[in-house]
């Protein structure tokens, strides 16, 4: 657009990404009213674990526990495109960027109810195995539910 913000993709086919809203609180904002920088983080990895949990089709996080695995970050960035304030509704859209033997990349966009992208990212994660530390392939029904997600 003239302003330099880009616009959300339309496409909305349920098979291949998650979409939910979120609603920007008060208390996630420094005193001129803009969202805290680690506050759009936990928005990115919060759209990321929930498309990951809906692939799924149960909790990602207890599905992991059970299995003595983690996937914690190994890479995470973020670009802020445009401001959010308490009260704005972002709609925060997440999509397998990438899978790998022991790793997967979820990108994750949010945009305002105008349909401009206010911020936008990714996260890798490893897989590890909790009892060793060791970094482990990704278990097969996890893969298998993320390569559905693909299309």
């Amino acid at each position: 657009t003239a302003t330099g913000t880009r616009q959300v993709p339309t496409d909305r086919t349920p098979a291949s990404h998650f979409v939910g809203t979120r609603t920007v609180l008060f208390g996630e904002c420094d005193p001129a009213g803009v969202a805290y920088t680690p506050r759009i983080c936990e928005y990115l990895v919060e759209g990321a674990m929930r498309f990951v949990s809906e692939a799924l089709g149960k909790p990602f996080e207890r599905y992991m526990f059970a299995l003595n695995l983690t996937l914690p970050a190994r890479n995470f960035s973020v670009d802020f495109l445009q401001p959010v304030s308490w009260d704005d509704e972002v709609e925060l859209r997440a999509e397998l960027g990438k899978l790998s033997t022991h790793a997967l990349t979820i990108r994750v966009t949010a945009s305002a109810a105008s349909g401009e992208v206010c911020f936008a990212g990714r996260v890798t994660q490893v897989c590890v195995d909790n009892e060793n530390k060791t970094i482990t392939p990704i278990p097969d029904e996890l893969r298998k539910a993320l390569e559905a997600k693909t299309g």
